[in-house]
């Protein structure tokens, strides 16, 4: 029997986070759901639910905070995060993947890469990691969801 995947999203800026989770849908059979529409999503039917986000003021989006707080799983469902940010140099993830941690599932990692980022005054420079994600991110990314 196949693995049932979904992955509930915030992509807003540049669409980095969008362009990781569908190289990872490409790959592996994934529902994608924004994140903005996951409560009507049935996520108990899926074996692994994802979490992806950009980096917002150095934290994945609240959204994805709040519904990974209210997401109840079973003991048989698994889970992970994906992030995108202009600097990836620490893990933004970590308040997420702790409360993942305490629930019954199972986590199971997180894939993070840069992101094109024009936040603030990174638009006067016009952004940073301008060609990010790039076809390598993409690549680890569909790598990641292969071994899920």
């Amino acid at each position: 029997m196949e693995t049932k995947i979904a992955i509930v999203y915030v992509s807003t800026h540049h669409g980095n986070t969008r362009k990781v989770v569908e190289a990872m849908a490409a790959e592996r059979e994934c529902d994608l759901y924004p994140a903005d529409r996951a409560k009507d999503a049935e996520l108990s039917k899926y074996d692994v639910v994802g979490f992806a986000s950009g980096v917002y003021f150095q934290s994945l989006s609240p959204l994805i905070v709040q519904l990974a707080r209210d997401l109840e799983l079973s003991d048989r469902q698994r889970t992970f995060i994906v992030y995108t940010a202009g600097i990836n140099y620490k893990n933004y993830a970590a308040p997420v993947e702790k409360i993942l941690r305490e629930k019954n599932g199972t986590y199971v990692g997180r894939y993070s890469c840069r992101g094109y980022d024009t936040w603030g005054p990174l638009k006067l420079i016009g952004g940073i990691a301008r060609k990010n994600p790039t076809e390598q991110e993409l690549r680890r990314a569909r790598e990641f969801i292969r071994q899920i």
